[in-house]
């Protein structure tokens, strides 16, 4: 019984209305393409028991692409949540970009409470000071390939150690 979604654009609001559809049942959220700034907002997926594959129309000229030009500091513009459910996430053909605000530790792409099998893929995550992509959880398994990081680092203090393209956190905490 797995659907796919079409939001009718690349905006948060879109996005998540489209997965809150999507998530009990499991099935596609097929984001169009466009550029759209999220702000500060993030969109937020408490994963259940079905599988959720979330994609874009691909990166780069014609491609989607979700930005953070507000985004407050240790903020995400995507978390899964995988505490209440055992579905797999899937998301590929998308690029993040962050806003490069030296000491504001925006990321793009958090999964917490222990996902299992996801697959992060032909995906871009760009100008992010924190993380390009960030796991949290003692038992999270996956695979993140074909994507590309760029300039993923604090523009103000490169050697601060933030600016990570995947971050590996064995515990919630």
């Amino acid at each position: 019984n797995s659907a796919t979604v079409i939001p009718a654009s690349c905006s948060a609001a879109d996005v998540q209305a489209a997965l809150n559809t999507v998530v009990a049942l499991g099935g596609t959220v097929a984001i169009p393409s466009g550029t759209c700034d999220w702000g500060s907002q993030t969109v937020a997926l408490n994963m259940m028991n079905q599988d959720v594959h979330l994609h874009g129309a691909g990166q780069g000229s014609g491609g989607t692409t979700i930005k953070r030009g507000s985004a407050g500091n240790d903020t995400y513009a995507l978390t899964i949540n995988c505490a209440t459910g055992s579905g797999a996430i899937e998301l590929s053909d998308i690029a993040f970009e962050g806003n490069a605000q030296s000491g504001n530790l925006d990321a793009g792409v958090r999964l917490i409470n222990s996902c299992r099998d996801f697959r992060i893929h032909d995906a871009g995550f760009s100008k992010f000071v924190k993380s390009g992509v960030e796991t949290r959880g003692t038992n999270s398994t996956g695979v993140v390939y074909a994507s590309d990081f760029t300039d993923n680092f604090d523009p103000g203090s490169p050697s601060n150690g933030y600016g990570y393209g995947v971050v590996v956190y064995g515990t919630d905490s």
